[in-house]
């Protein structure tokens, strides 16, 4: 996000991929520590991911501010 000219501040929405629902606990933990406040839309789903090892896949979507 830094590299792209914006932050945190400006994610609309949050994408995430886990594999299983055991991890969704952990993962709102997690989350609120980077989104306190003013949380984006989030959908979250449970999938299988190409690789084994991969257990999450976020995907965000901010706006770059003028």
């Amino acid at each position: 996000l830094e590299a792209a000219g914006t932050s945190l501040d400006n994610v609309l929405s949050v994408l995430t991929h886990l594999t299983t629902r055991d991890d969704l606990e952990a993962y709102n933990e997690e989350y609120a520590k980077y989104f306190p406040t003013n949380k984006p839309a989030r959908t979250t789903v449970e999938v299988m991911l190409n690789a084994p090892e991969l257990l999450v896949e976020i995907t965000v979507t901010a706006c770059i501010p003028d």
